[in-house]
């Protein structure tokens, strides 16, 4: 998987992962080729929900 946050290495980590006919592998690389657009943006914005996420269930 891509590191360094780059967004811009994972067309080319998906291609590699296709290329191994590992069925869990190439499974989870057609998963992200799906939403390429939006991986990208995810691994390469700084921004993050993760301190949010959950946050409205704890206020109950």
């Amino acid at each position: 998987m891509p590191a360094g946050r780059n967004g811009t290495d994972l067309p080319g980590w998906i291609e590699t992962a296709r290329a191994t006919r590992l069925p869990g592998i190439t499974g989870f690389a057609h998963g992200l080729a799906t939403s390429l657009g939006d991986v990208i943006t995810g691994l390469t914005v700084h921004w993050s929900s993760g301190g949010t996420e959950g946050a409205a269930s704890a206020c109950r």
